[in-house]
């Protein structure tokens, strides 16, 4: 656990258990030492304390997850007042939680026990046999995990819930990443180049920049690149248009790489004179290596809502409605008339292209089953039942998508760590705290 407020999906399984062992001989460990007595009081915070034997356990925690690591620990004085400090920090936001009436119960307690026994592939009763074989308190444990759920949903509340991004956000991160090289981007260049003889004399110099030029002129005004590079070209690849294919980066000749990065698709670059001749390239496209590539569907449905009907009924409609598209009905008239999904409905069902995981899954794996042109038997989802019509199928370049959902991502993340910090800092100053280390 870096921070205290770390949410429960976050938590290593083997950290988690590892945060219980030691209770018992903690207090022992640290008075032979002959640091802090055997019993007592280590620290007040606010109406509260923190004892000996809290801070012993901790002590141990974190000097076996050190160990776990490989990572040499600091003198036993530093590690106390670090871990201390640590403690200090996550009582005062447990204390702040509870006045601002977070509780959490036994019931989303016991669920998310669940979920963390699930994830080692466990029932609960398993993973609680786990953790009383390796010697760890199954209730110290689930006290943790209340804790962690506690201040994860305090910070969701006070925190999270206030951040927000901006478009202006996201470009900014974008081309701060480009900037620094972090996005590994290719590009797909054309290439013309004017050859000059190695001993040319200066008109002959003068001659092929003046062509080159010309060159540059015609390819503004419209002409085709591949056509002028295939007639004027004296490149290797002049017969296929000059493409030079795919290109990352680090791929480009360098006495490209000062200019392409800086084009857009479809911009022609400047005449650029080397030793071999003139140059011209063209920003053909470009690509990101993460490419994303997602298979949409474009798809229609009519849903009949369990609303107002129970469920036999709205079946029987459902099914009353399939057979009269299969007797010849028109399929987006019906859906006018009778879908309860109203904002498709008007539409004729139509739900445009749909990416993976943008419907439930019945709905999903109904609609992956189907053929451009079939529809499907009423099926059933929360909302009801549904008939779904597949018209058709298509590759999507989903690249630019996820790039600007990951940036928001990372951005938002970034945006709600500062927060969390500042206020952290802030329940300290307001707090009172007597260290008696």
């Amino acid at each position: 656990m870096k921070h205290a407020y770390f949410t429960v999906s976050r938590l290593g399984l083997n950290l988690l258990c590892a945060s219980i062992l030691g209770f018992s001989g903690a207090a022992a460990v640290l008075a032979a030492d002959g640091v802090i007595p055997l019993d007592g009081i280590v620290a007040v915070v606010n109406d509260d304390i923190i004892t000996i034997t809290e801070l012993g356990a901790e002590v141990q925690r974190i000097s076996q997850e050190l160990r776990r690591r490989n990572t040499q620990a600091p003198a036993p004085d530093i590690l106390q007042k670090q871990v201390l400090e640590r403690l200090v920090n996550r009582r005062i936001q447990l204390q702040t939680a509870k006045r601002a009436n977070i509780v959490v119960d036994d019931k989303m307690l016991n669920l998310a026990l669940t979920n963390i026994a699930s994830e080692s592939n466990l029932t609960l009763s398993q993973f609680r046999q786990v953790l009383v074989r390796d010697g760890v308190s199954f209730e110290q444990f689930r006290e943790n995990i209340r804790d962690e759920i506690t201040l994860n949903r305090f910070y969701q509340r006070q925190i999270d819930s206030r951040v927000s991004i901006t478009e202006a956000d996201i470009t900014a991160f974008l081309e701060t990443q480009q900037a620094q090289g972090n996005i590994s981007v290719e590009y797909q260049l054309g290439h013309i180049l004017i050859a000059i003889p190695e001993d040319a004399a200066a008109e002959e110099v003068k001659a092929s920049r003046k062509k080159a030029e010309d060159i540059v002129s015609r390819l503004q005004g419209g002409a085709d690149f591949a056509e002028t590079a295939v007639a004027e070209s004296d490149g290797s690849t002049a017969l296929d248009g000059g493409n030079l294919g795919w290109r990352g980066a680090n791929e480009l000749p360098t006495l490209f790489t000062p200019i392409v990065p800086g084009m857009n698709k479809g911009d022609t670059s400047k005449v650029i004179k080397s030793t071999s001749g003139f140059h011209i390239v063209k920003l053909l496209d470009t690509r990101d290596t993460d490419t994303q590539i997602v298979k949409q569907t474009q798809a229609r449905h009519i849903l009949v809502a369990n609303k107002d009907r129970n469920k036999e009924e709205a079946l029987a409609l459902a099914q009353e409605l399939h057979q009269r598209i299969e007797d010849g009905e028109d399929f987006a008239s019906l859906a006018k008339e009778h879908s309860d999904d109203l904002g498709s409905g008007k539409e004729g069902g139509s739900l445009g292209w749909v990416s993976p995981g943008a419907t439930v899954a019945p709905f999903e794996n109904a609609m992956n089953a189907l053929a451009p042109g079939e529809m499907s038997d009423p099926i059933e989802s929360r909302f009801g039942w549904h008939i779904i019509h597949v018209d058709e199928r298509r590759d999507f370049d989903a690249t630019e998508t996820v790039k600007q959902k990951r940036a928001r991502d990372i951005v938002r993340q970034r945006r709600i760590e500062e927060e969390r910090q500042t206020e952290l800092r802030r329940l300290r100053d307001d707090a009172y705290v007597e260290l008696r280390l």
